[in-house]
């Protein structure tokens, strides 16, 4: 795993440990150990119906994943959370427990754990990558199994669900993304300063485009008497924006047809010709800061010091940059030519699973159902108010909360060795090593037979 993507998939911890809460409500019904408050459990209760559990005995639900899982204390959303906790182990007669797990171990540890009729975790969080080997073999639930959790329920995100969607089930969800994961991040000072238009007023007017990006790169650049640049126009996780700008041209780099067969789309001409754009900022305007090898907190560090006007980045890992001296501000990523709407990359790296083989399966899934209710008090948009902690001013939190209900999925990272030797390709086209076209046509083949293979033998089982 390269450094840049290791960086990514151990700081979506933020984000996962986010959760939201709820009040207190007027109905009430004899739970384990107390009282069943209703607000909760409304969908069960209303019109004179019962909840499928009351009390649990006493068993001892895990949640596991490749970090410390638990809700942190001391901040707002971590004492929510407990509040929320204390109530449904109260109610319930349960104990939630949060197992820390070593990411190279983890794998090993489901399989030879379900194989035994002991799942290390109840509910838990797997990297993306895993979710299909692990079907293959059985030792994953489908979310159709669990029961008592309904993937249509606007608290679940869409492209996580669709991400593990497999043979006419699903094996992924999550509970609702507070935050789009990719934005572009500019320096307002600084374009002020250079009299560059104002990136908001380029998004209300429908104006943010590649082209208007190139444009302000361009002109953002400084160079020295060597024709180097001091500072320049954009930087930003290479890996990330790859994806970012097909997706922004109305491509990924993986489709699934309607029988579940994974489609490369490598070669599609938009797709192409958005990655090609990416190179000419690169190559042919020199206007990226992109070193082939830096540490995952180099973009925020040179945003935050004033050496870029631009960063395409994770929103979660802002505390690299938040404290920055200049001023600055948040909106989606550019449209492409081919695309109308403004759009979010995720690479939904670790979504929610159920282990098999588990008797517990139902009562844990019905628990972790009413764990994820949103904040009813608040409405059910409640799940956006958590983009707070990450907007810098008004019209950023505009822009993310319209980007989030965008954000699409890339598929490619179902399949760890195709999107190796596919990143591969578009990392020598980036840097020079050859072009686009003669990259990816090199390995097209060889890709789509590696993944024809994987849906092939598991159609046999």
């Amino acid at each position: 795993m390269s450094k840049v993507f290791k960086a990514i998939v151990l700081a979506t911890l933020i984000i996962l440990t986010a959760v939201s809460v709820t009040a207190c409500g007027k109905d009430s019904v004899q739970g384990g150990n107390s009282k069943i408050e209703g607000v909760l459990e409304a969908k069960y209760l209303e019109n004179g119906g019962k909840v499928p559990f009351t009390d649990l005995e006493g068993m001892t639900i895990t949640v596991g994943a490749h970090w410390n899982p638990e809700p942190l204390k001391g901040s707002a959303e971590g004492e929510l959370a407990l509040k929320r906790i204390k109530y449904l182990e109260e109610t319930y007669n349960f104990k939630f427990a949060w197992k820390a797990m070593i990411e190279s171990e983890q794998v090993s540890q489901i399989e030879s754990s379900v194989m035994a009729g002991k799942p290390v975790y109840d509910v838990g969080y797997l990297i993306s990558w895993n979710v299909r080997p692990l079907v293959s073999k059985n030792i994953l639930a489908s979310v159709e199994d669990a029961k008592h959790i309904n993937l249509a329920d606007p608290k679940w995100s869409k492209c996580y669900t669709d991400l593990g969607a497999i043979d006419g089930k699903h094996y992924t969800f999550f509970s609702k993304d507070p935050t789009p994961p990719l934005m572009l991040f500019w320096n307002k000072t600084m374009f002020q300063k250079k009299g560059l238009p104002n990136l908001y007023e380029l998004v209300k007017n429908n104006q943010w485009t590649f082209d208007k990006l190139q444009e302000i790169a361009v002109a953002a650049t400084e160079r020295n008497s060597s024709g180097e640049a001091d500072i320049y126009g954009i930087t930003g996780y290479n890996s990330i924006m790859r994806e970012q700008v097909m997706i922004s041209n109305g491509q990924r780099l993986l489709n699934i047809a309607e029988d579940g067969r994974p489609v490369l789309n490598v070669l599609n001409p938009d797709a192409v010709s958005a990655f090609q754009w990416l190179c000419d900022l690169n190559q042919k305007y020199k206007v990226m800061d992109e070193p082939e090898e830096v540490s995952w907190d180099y973009y925020g560090y040179q945003f935050k010091k004033g050496k870029v006007a631009m960063m395409a980045n994770m929103c979660y890992m802002y505390e690299s940059w938040s404290e920055m001296t200049d001023d600055y501000g948040i909106v989606p990523f550019p449209k492409g030519p081919k695309d109308t709407q403004y759009k979010s990359y995720t690479m939904a790296s670790n979504p929610m699973v159920f282990l098999g083989n588990n008797p517990n399966l139902e009562k844990a899934a019905f628990i972790w159902d009413l764990y994820n209710e949103p904040y009813k008090d608040l409405g059910e948009d409640s799940w956006k108010l958590q983009m707070e902690r990450f907007a810098r001013d008004e019209e950023s939190l505009e822009y993310m909360r319209m980007v989030s209900e965008n954000t699409v999925v890339e598929e490619i990272y179902g399949y760890k060795d195709v999107e190796a030797i596919v990143h591969n390709a578009l990392n020598n086209a980036f840097y020079g090593t050859s072009t686009i076209t003669q990259e990816l046509t090199a390995v097209e083949a060889q890709c789509q037979a590696m993944l024809d293979d994987i849906y092939n033998s598991r159609k046999k089982k």
